[in-house]
C-alpha cells in the first residue's frame, strides 16, 4: 500500500468516524427536539380547539363539530383531530364509525371519567402515534365529550430522514473535499518527493551515479534528498577513484613481462594479462569467465591440475613448477616456470588463486643448444685426437694388408682375411671422418636449392634398394614450391640419412611417404604431446617450406625419443649403425636456420618434419 493511501486512511478514517458520531448525536437530538415541538404544538392546538368545541357541544350543534375538526385537520400538516361525545362515540376524525384501537380506547375512557389533559405514545394499526387528550365540559362542569389531537410518528421519521439525508450529503461533500485536499497535499509534500527518492535510489542501484534529486524547502524530505545527492556524489567520486585504481592496477599487471592469471574459487578466469595474450595468442576478452582447467585439459596429464585444485580447495598452499612442459591451444607445447599462490580477502578468506607464468621455451632451447655446442666441442677435440693418434697406424695397417695381399695372390684364404682387415680399417677411417664432419662442420656453400628436385634425386639413389625391401614410396611434392638458400650437398646428406633411417625401420615392408608444402610463419614448441612426441624444435620468424618424411615402421619408444639426435645413440644392431646419421642431419638443418621435429607412435610409425626458411620475396601458399 502506498504512503498516500495510508495517510488518507489514517486522516480521513478517524475524521469520518467523528463526523458520523456527530451526525448521529445531532439527529438524535433533533428527533427529541422535533418530538417535543410536536407535543407542544398538539397541546396548544388542543387547548385552542377545546373552547370552540365545548360551545358547539353545549349548544347541541354536533354537525358543526365535525366540520370544524375537518377544517383544522386540512390546514395542519401532521395533526389528526378526533372528537368523541360523552358516551365515547366519535363525532369527528378519521376513526368515525370504526372500531377504536385498544390504546385509544383506554385514553378515551380515562379522559371521559374526568381526567385532565394527558399525553400518550401508543401503537395504532402498527404505527406509533403520539396523542394528547383533552376533556370537553360544559359551564357547569359536566363532561360533554373528549378531544384527541394525535401525531403519527412516521411524519417525524420523514423529517428525520430528510435531516439524515442532508447530514449524509454534507459528510460526503466534506469527505470528498477533505480527501482531495489531503491527497493533493500529501502528493505534493510527501508522495512526489518520495517518488523522486525512489527513482533516485533505483537509478543509483542501476549504476547511474550522476542522477540527482531536485530539492526545495527545508523539510525532512528535502534534507533526506540533499543527503541522498551528497551520498551519490561521494559514490561517484569513489567509483571514479576505484576505476582509476583498477586501471592503474590493470596497467601494472599488463606491464609485467611474466604472465599473470587470476581465477576465482570455481576456477574461472578473472584476470588474463597482456603477457598471457602474447604467450598464448588468446585475448583477455575471450578468456574472461572461462574455467581454466576446462580450457587447458592437458594440465591434468601434465600434473599441474591437481596442485591448482588443492590450492583452490584450501588443502595446500603455493605450488611451483620449474621448466614445466605445457600444451597450449595455439602455440603447441611450451616450457614454463609455473607458480600458483592463494588469493585471500581482507578477512583472510580464500577468494581464488593467482598464477605466475614465465615462458622459458627459448631460454631452455638456448641452454640445450649451448649444451649441444659444448658436447660438439668435446667431440671435436676427441675426434681430432683420435684422428691424429690412430690415423697413421690405420694407414700402416691398411697399407701392410694390401702389400701382403699382393704377395699372397695364390693363398685365397689368407687374402680373404686380409680383405677383412682392409675393410674394417676403411670403416674406422669413415667413422673418424664422419665424426670430424659432425664436430667440425664444413662451411656452407649456399646457393638456390629446389627442395623438390633435391628430394627426387635422393629417391632416385635409394629407390632401387628400397623397392627390394617391399617398401612402397609415395611422393606428394607441392607445385610452385619456393626455393631456399642452402648447400645442396649437405641437405642431400641430411635427407638421405633420414630416408635410410625410415627404410631401416620397415624390415617387413611398408610405405614411405614424402610430402612438401609452403607455409607462413608460426610458433612451434619444445616437448611432447599425448601419444605423439616432439623433440628439439625452435620458433621460426620467416615464411618456410615443410618437408615431412613418414614411415609405417616400428616407431620409436617414448623413452628413447629425446635421445635420437644425440651422437652415437642407436637402437640398431651392433655394426649396423654409428648413431651419427640423425645427429648430422639435425646439425645440417640447424645450420640452414631450420628445425627438425619427430613424431612417433610405437608400432605405427614415425614422421620427421623438416622446416627450412624460404628465400625472401618468393611466393608461397
Amino acid at each position: 500500500m502506498k504512503i498516500r493511501t495510508k495517510h488518507l486512511l489514517l486522516l480521513v478514517g478517524p475524521l469520518l468516524t467523528v463526523m458520523g458520531l456527530y451526525a448521529y448525536i445531532s439527529i438524535s437530538k433533533e428527533r427529541e427536539s422535533h418530538l417535543k415541538e410536536l407535543q407542544n404544538q398538539a397541546m396548544v392546538l388542543a387547548q385552542g380547539l377545546r373552547v370552540a368545541l365545548e360551545d358547539r357541544l353545549q349548544q347541541g350543534r354536533s354537525d358543526e363539530v365535525k366540520a370544524l375538526a375537518d377544517r383544522i385537520r386540512d390546514k395542519t400538516r401532521f395533526f389528526r383531530i378526533s372528537v368523541f361525545d360523552r358516551d365515547g362515540r366519535p363525532l369527528a376524525g378519521p376513526m368515525v364509525g370504526g372500531e377504536k384501537d385498544p390504546g385509544e380506547r383506554r385514553g378515551l375512557e380515562v379522559t371521559l371519567k374526568g381526567g385532565e389533559g394527558q399525553s400518550s405514545l401508543e401503537e395504532i394499526a402498527g404505527q406509533k402515534v403520539f396523542s394528547y387528550w383533552v376533556p370537553l365540559r360544559s359551564a357547569r362542569g359536566e363532561t360533554l365529550g373528549a378531544l384527541q389531537v394525535s401525531v403519527p410518528m412516521f411524519h417525524l421519521d420523514l423529517i428525520l430522514a430528510e435531516e439524515r439525508s442532508r447530514a449524509l450529503l454534507t459528510i460526503v461533500v466534506m469527505t470528498l473535499v477533505l480527501v482531495l485536499t489531503i491527497s493533493y497535499s500529501i502528493r505534493k509534500s510527501i508522495s512526489r518527493p518520495f517518488e523522486r527518492l525512489i527513482q533516485g535510489a533505483m537509478a543509483l542501484g542501476g549504476g547511474d551515479l550522476k542522477h540527482r534529486i531536485p530539492t526545495s524547502g527545508d523539510d525532512e524530505i528535502s534534507v533526506l534528498a540533499s543527503e541522498f545527492n551528497r551520498m551519490a556524489a561521494n559514490l561517484e567520486r569513489a567509483q571514479g577513484q576505484i576505476l582509476l585504481d583498477m586501471e592503474y592496477t590493470s596497467n601494472v599487471v599488463d606491464s609485467i613481462t611474466d604472465g599473470i592469471i587470476v581465477v576465482d574459487r570455481e576456477g574461472r578466469i578473472t584476470t588474463w594479462n597482456r603477457a598471457m595474450e602474447q604467450m598464448y595468442g588468446l585475448p583477455a576478452g575471450e578468456m574472461a569467465g572461462r574455467v581454466f582447467l576446462e580450457t587447458f585439459p592437458a594440465l591434468y596429464q601434465e600434473g599441474a591440475a591437481q596442485a591448482l585444485l588443492d590450492l583452490l580447495a584450501g588443502r595446500a598452499g603455493a605450488f611451483h613448477f620449474r621448466e614445466f612442459e605445457h600444451q597450449t591451444l595455439k602455440r603447441g607445447r611450451v616450457i614454463q616456470n609455473f607458480a600458483g599462490y592463494p588469493l585471500r580477502g581482507p578477512e583472510g578468506e580464500l577468494l581464488g588463486a593467482v598464477m605466475v607464468v614465465q615462458d622459458v621455451t627459448a631460454k631452455v632451447a638456448l641452454e640445450r643448444q649451448i649444451q649441444q655446442s659444448e658436447k660438439l666441442a668435446v667431440i671435436g677435440q676427441l675426434a681430432a685426437g683420435i684422428a691424429h693418434q690412430i690415423g697413421t697406424p690405420l694407414n700402416v695397417i691398411s697399407g701392410s694388408a694390401e702389400y701382403l695381399m699382393m704377395e699372397m695372390k695364390g693363398d685365397t684364404d689368407k687374402a680373404g682375411e686380409l680383405q677383412v682387415i682392409i675393410a674394417q680399417a676403411d670403416r674406422i677411417t669413415r667413422l673418424i671422418r664422419q665424426l670430424l664432419n659432425f664436430a667440425r662442420p664444413a662451411k656452407l656453400e649456399l646457393g638456390v636449392v629446389d627442395v623438390n628436385e633435391l628430394l627426387r634425386l635422393v629417391l632416385r639413389l635409394t629407390e632401387p634398394q628400397i623397392s627390394k625391401e617391399h617398401i612402397r614410396i609415395t611422393a606428394d611434392l607441392a607445385e610452385d614450391l619456393p626455393p631456399i638458400a642452402g648447400d645442396a650437398n649437405q641437405l642431400e646428406q641430411a635427407f638421405l640419412n633420414i630416408i635410410v633411417n625410415a627404410w631401416q625401420a620397415m624390415p617387413d615392408g611398408g610405405t614411405l611417404t614424402i610430402k612438401t608444402r609452403a607455409q607462413g610463419p608460426g610458433p612451434r614448441s619444445l616437448g611432447r604431446s599425448g601419444s605423439l612426441h616432439t623433440a628439439y624444435t625452435v620458433s621460426l620468424d620467416a615464411d618456410f617450406i615443410e618437408v615431412s618424411i613418414a614411415d609405417t615402421g616400428c616407431g620409436i619408444p617414448p623413452e628413447n625419443l629425446s635421445y635420437i639426435f644425440s651422437p652415437f645413440f642407436s637402437t640398431k644392431e651392433l655394426g649396423k649403425g654409428t648413431g651419427l646419421g640423425l645427429a648430422v642431419s639435425q646439425r645440417i638443418i640447424q645450420d640452414h636456420q631450420g628445425t627438425i621435429e619427430v613424431e612417433s607412435q610405437l608400432g605405427q610409425g614415425t614422421v620427421f618434419i623438416i622446416k627450412l626458411p624460404a628465400m625472401e620475396g618468393t611466393p608461397h601458399d
